[in-house]
């Protein structure tokens, strides 16, 4: 009560604790890239403490952990990954899982009703953006979490009353990046959410002239800068990048290469820009380039605008009990069902459907497909595999004898088969993992989990169960 007008009641822990939800603190070890997950019925996750090691240009490399333990999960659970985030700065998250909670559960009751399917689930097509329509159901579940997260961290007409009180304050200032920085700085103190989170709120609420304030690139700070609004309207486009992207960029277009190289261009504080007076400058005490004052009141007039090519985030992994996005696991599904997203345009859940129905039958053309889109031959998958071409070719000419489970197992994760893939494949070679055995579950939980880990992690998790590791004999 009164946390709409008042920020130091909007306690996300406290809210959780009075919706029935526990948080839990966990390494995540099978979704490197995801934030945290809340669990509507008691599942098993698995854990692992992660390290980060600097490496050039500030980049930080994200290194697993040698392997990693299972432990239960309740019911009604948010977990946050704290190989992502720390406890101090996961207030947003548990927002994000709340509002799934409320929302979302329904979505999780229909599917225990009906199918775990979330594609046979009934949905219309809802523009939640103008000019942007969402048909995934994840994708559509997941944009909604994130905008109601935002929304309960900084309730609408008490965040925009605040925007504008302090906008007002700001005197002395050359420009609009500059009012919007300072007002981002004020709220940050008052609501103590981080800066990043109040410049995304402002952007949200249509102040679009906030996209120069509270920017960072290289990992800093850079300074707050102003622009036509009519030029960066779409949240594809960016004034901003950083140095490591610039360059990898340059070695793949001609165009920028040459810009870069001829002098024409420099980067200077997060941005490319023309080298001349009038926009760039040398800064001896930093040493390194910086944009004159009114190349900062005007980036649109001399600096390049990139466009982002968002890989969707949104459109993940639904696990049946459980609400979250793995970027891993929308990866590869992209990798492997490419054809159907972008030659036919269809949606992730559309492009899956299609790619089931298409799946060859036939287990050596099944094999001999994924084999060609890894890139590989008969003849480097017989090394892989410790055997012969012409053995492998034996194999695949006679899979009812000689393919057994352990050997689909074995491939799928060696090409890191999303695991609707590798049960098309397992289905197309006339087997069946059943659940009665032991092994057998351990082989399903493998390829449910630690699809992406490799044949290695694959062997350790049955050891460490007890089970004989991976046979293609």
């Amino acid at each position: 009560e009164g946390a709409l007008t008042n920020p130091r009641l909007r306690d996300a822990k406290m809210l959780a604790e009075k919706m029935g939800m526990t948080i839990k603190y966990c390494p995540i070890y099978e979704h490197r890239d995801v934030d945290s997950i809340v669990f509507f019925k008691e599942d098993e996750l698995v854990v692992g403490e992660d390290r980060y090691e600097k490496r050039e240009y500030g980049r930080i490399e994200h290194i697993k952990a040698e392997k990693g333990e299972p432990i239960i999960i309740p019911a009604n659970t948010i977990v946050i990954n704290t190989n992502k985030l720390k406890r101090e700065y996961s207030s947003f998250n548990i927002f994000h899982e709340c509002f799934h909670y409320d929302q979302h559960y329904l979505f999780y009751c229909l599917q225990e009703m009906a199918s775990n399917d979330d594609r046979v689930v009934p949905m219309k097509t809802v523009i939640i953006e103008e000019g942007k329509e969402y048909k995934d159901t994840l994708h559509f579940i997941e944009n909604q979490a994130n905008r109601g997260g935002l929304a309960l961290m900084m309730p609408e007409d008490h965040t925009k009353q605040m925007i504008w009180e302090e906008c007002g304050k700001v005197t002395n200032c050359a420009h609009s990046g500059e009012m919007y920085e300072a007002a981002g700085e004020a709220m940050h103190g008052k609501l103590a959410v981080p800066e990043f989170r109040i410049r995304q709120r402002m952007i949200q609420l249509g102040n679009v002239r906030a996209r120069g304030a509270m920017n960072k690139a290289n990992r800093k700070s850079i300074a707050p800068f102003a622009f036509d609004p009519d030029s960066w309207r779409d949240s594809e486009h960016t004034f901003v990048i950083d140095y490591v992207n610039v360059r990898g960029l340059s070695e793949k277009n001609a165009d920028l290469r040459y810009l870069l190289d001829s002098g024409k261009y420099v980067y200077a504080d997060g941005h490319v820009v023309k080298n001349t007076p009038e926009c760039v400058r040398w800064d001896p005490e930093r040493e390194e380039h910086l944009l004159t004052d009114w190349a900062y009141a005007h980036v649109d007039k001399c600096c390049l605008r990139f466009e982002r090519k968002y890989v969707q985030k949104n459109v993940g992994r639904y696990v049946y009990g459980r609400l979250y996005f793995d970027p891993n696991y929308e990866k590869m599904c992209k990798f492997y069902m490419d054809d159907e997203i972008n030659r036919k345009q269809l949606s992730m859940s559309e492009a899956q459907y299609e790619y089931e129905n298409n799946f060859p039958e036939d287990f050596k053309e099944a094999f001999e497909k994924l084999m060609r889109k890894n890139g590989e031959t008969q003849e480097t998958m017989a090394e892989k595999l410790g055997t012969t071409r012409k053995t492998l070719r034996e194999w695949l000419q006679d899979p009812d004898r000689k393919i057994t489970p352990d050997f689909v197992v074995y491939v799928s994760q060696l090409w890191k088969l999303p695991d609707f893939i590798g049960d098309l494949l397992m289905e197309s070679a006339g087997k069946q993992l059943s659940r009665k055995q032991p092994r057998n579950r351990a082989l399903k939980y493998i390829r449910k989990s630690l699809w992406d880990q490799g044949v290695d992690a694959a062997n350790e998790y049955l050891e460490s169960h007890e089970h004989d590791k991976l046979s293609l004999q």
